[in-house]
């Protein structure tokens, strides 16, 4: 659904921006998202919360020709956005960028052309990290690297990344109460990948580069 952050004029701006960056293929976005649970739980929010994370969202950058496109696969499935339009889906504006330090020529072609199969494979939207034939989002960026032959950083237990009491309590009563309405919910020893911050996961990877620290034009 399009939250519309900028209005087009301030969104073209971005872009001209963005392209004088010199982006590659593979370059990690991150944002903030709205995506909603049973019941219209902000599960994002919620997610970022729990996991300490600046953002709760995580897509990799498609670059063809002049056009800056991003891998989305969230609670819609396997998207294919102009970056134009993803800003609409980020919430309040902010998103940052990053890159692994080691990108050659040569893998950024991998990255590309593996990014491209992604799209043409439509993967469904993983919504409590169990379905191996499933995907969420800051998991398929760190799949397809893996699938290129690189490790950004190892996913964490969930049990791990919660850590203090008043966290590891709010999520246990959370989680009952979504395993009682739905029949589904997250087990505690399942290793997830969380964008995270400059001490805990995606974020914090020495084999990451910022590119963008924070959207200039908020």
């Amino acid at each position: 659904m399009s939250i519309r952050s900028f209005p087009v004029p301030k969104r073209k701006e971005i872009m001209t921006y963005l392209k004088s960056l010199d982006l590659k293929s593979g370059d990690i976005v991150f944002r903030e998202s709205d995506t909603r649970g049973p019941f219209g739980l902000p599960f994002s929010k919620i997610a970022g919360k729990l996991s300490n994370s600046e953002y709760s969202h995580a897509s990799l950058l498609y670059v063809a020709g002049a056009e800056l496109y991003l891998l989305e696969i969230n609670d819609a499935g396997t998207v294919k956005l102009r970056f134009i339009d993803w800003l609409d889906l980020c919430v309040g504006g902010r998103f940052s960028i990053y890159r692994y330090k080691e990108l050659t020529p040569e893998l950024e072609i991998k990255l590309h052309n593996k990014i491209s199969e992604y799209f043409e494979r439509d993967q469904d939207y993983d919504f409590d990290y169990s379905n191996p034939d499933q995907l969420y989002c800051t998991e398929s960026t760190m799949q397809i690297y893996l699938e290129c032959g690189v490790e950004i950083i190892k996913p964490e237990l969930i049990k791990d990344i919660i850590g203090k009491p008043g966290k590891f309590i709010a999520f246990k009563i959370g989680n009952g109460l979504i395993k009682q309405l739905t029949g589904k919910g997250f087990d505690l020893k399942t290793p997830i990948y969380f964008a995270g911050n400059k001490t805990q996961g995606i974020m914090s990877s020495d084999k990451l580069e910022c590119i963008l620290s924070q959207n200039p034009y908020l």
